[in-house]
């Protein structure tokens, strides 16, 4: 592991010193906003808030006036949000591509639910290029809401036929705007619009396929996907490297390939390495990797995991990653959970406030699960444990599941606890004081997706990660063999 931290050690980074500047002010017919959040993406590789995103908030003055300006690190960026706060509701516009010399006057105005945005200075044509196009994905949304929602899963032909149509529909803005803005970034604007749709293919085929048990309906459903997929990328790495959705789309849409080219919905992590590895190269494989092994984004299919298939993909990706910024995130993981490295041994407060460390726990096999308030994947495990897993081994004093809420609020861990959906009072019950994804024990880790399990043996230290789709068999055997293990 000294070779993986040496060789990592001299990562620097291409950086211009820029200052985008964002200014505005609310006109006096608006309603009332109270704050303006903006969070921008230095480097986009995932979609939640990391090391290379910045937080902006800004307070409108009496006079309805706020300016933003965002350091640039990179010629171009991203403000993956602008959320409009006003009372206890809000409204976000998504996904502005920034360019490191953008200067930007911006009037907003806001009657009820509804924010309007029109943009001026140098760069205005992007920004007012995707405010379109944002309007247009909300106008059909709220017509498949309507209208088709009752129809689409009985109509094949329909939802090819509306794929069509949203599909014209959310590129037309972006056409009109070819003579004003660089085909780069236009490109970029037509990758995020191509990736939202109202319901993209590939989801209704999804709950088409899940829904059947009849091998033979399964043969059609899979081919209606495979009849229009392709493995080739549909833009050159650089518009990946901006456009978030459009990449996690693509990663999508290869677990599907794998499960409806096989008929058979069981994959492994290794598995879905070997077709990024197989058929994509560059920085695009690489961030392909980084959703296959940071930051998961895995549809409801029987996806089978280990820890040691996990970690022999972690470390060839390290090994044959050229991109600094990525192969540093592989080299996080490489460091902190891989089996054998020492777990953190982090203080935290528990239901009564007296203060727990992992190191309370040495003899014991430890399973570490942090979750919060509101998170599925995280309720649906718990639930999982306390029904299939947890009652083989409730008598074993040398096992403990120790679970850590990272809600904003105390008032809201301890009533999820007393619920009992998201944990079990028979957990170890810990609280990070509110810091959220800001605490030690998350940025040790390099937390982007919860719940975030580890797997921790009676010396302290990572025996195995787990994964909240992971069999209550497998579970089950991981810790039987770690009690056994010295």
């Amino acid at each position: 592991m000294n070779t993986y931290i040496t060789k990592a050690s001299n990562v620097k980074y291409n950086q211009i010193d820029s200052t985008v500047r964002i200014s505005g002010h609310i006109t006096k017919d608006s309603d009332p906003i109270d704050s303006i959040r903006v969070i921008y993406k230095h480097e986009y590789l995932f979609g939640v808030i990391d090391k290379n995103t910045s937080v902006y908030t800004v307070y409108p003055t009496n006079t309805g006036n706020f300016t933003i300006n965002l350091k640039s690190s990179k010629e171009l960026g991203k403000i993956s949000q602008m959320v409009f706060y006003f009372h206890d509701d809000h409204v976000i516009a998504e996904e502005y591509l920034v360019r490191y010399d953008d200067n930007i006057d911006m009037s907003v105005s806001r009657h009820g639910d509804n924010v309007n945005l029109v943009f001026d200075g140098f760069g205005k044509d992007k920004y007012t290029c995707r405010r379109e196009v944002e309007l247009i994905y909300a106008t059909l949304l709220d017509q498949y809401i309507k209208i088709y929602s009752s129809r689409i899963m009985k109509e094949p032909l329909l939802i090819d036929s509306l794929n069509r149509i949203w599909s014209k529909a959310l590129t037309f803005p972006i056409d009109d705007f070819k003579n004003k803005i660089s085909e780069h970034e236009l490109n970029v604007l037509r990758a995020d619009a191509l990736a939202k749709y109202p319901i993209p293919k590939r989801g209704l085929i999804s709950i088409a396929y899940n829904s059947t048990s009849s091998t033979h309906e399964r043969k059609i459903i899979a081919q209606s996907f495979l009849s229009d997929f392709s493995l080739k990328p549909s833009f050159d790495d650089s518009i990946y490297s901006l456009s978030y959705k459009s990449l996690e789309n693509m990663f999508m849409n290869l677990q599907d390939y794998i499960v409806y080219s096989r008929g058979n919905i069981e994959f492994s992590i290794s598995d879905v390495f070997n077709l990024i590895k197989s058929n994509f190269s560059g920085d695009l494989r690489e961030r392909l990797y980084l959703q296959l092994l940071i930051n998961p984004k895995y549809k409801r299919f029987g996806r089978k995991e280990s820890s040691m298939d996990y970690e022999l993909c972690l470390k060839e990706a390290y090994d044959n990653s050229r991109n600094l910024i990525i192969k540093n995130e592989f080299l996080q993981r490489l460091s902190t959970v891989l089996k054998g490295q020492d777990a953190y041994n982090f203080s935290l407060p528990n239901t009564n406030g007296d203060t727990v460390k992992l190191s309370d726990f040495k003899g014991k096999v430890v399973i570490l699960d942090i979750w919060y308030t509101g998170c599925i994947p995280c309720r649906e495990f718990s639930q999982r444990m306390e029904k299939e897993v947890y009652p083989k081994f409730r008598k074993n004093s040398d096992f403990s599941v120790i679970s850590v809420s990272i809600d904003k609020t105390k008032v809201e861990w301890l009533k999820s606890v007393k619920a009992g959906l998201y944990t079990s009072g028979e957990n170890i019950n810990l609280y990070t004081d509110g810091l959220q994804s800001y605490h030690p024990l998350l940025k040790k880790y390099g937390v982007m997706a919860l719940p975030f399990l580890l797997m921790i043996d009676k010396k302290g230290r990572i025996y195995s990660r787990l994964n909240n789709l992971m069999s209550s068999s497998d579970i089950d055997i991981l810790i039987s063999a770690a009690l056994k293990h010295i």
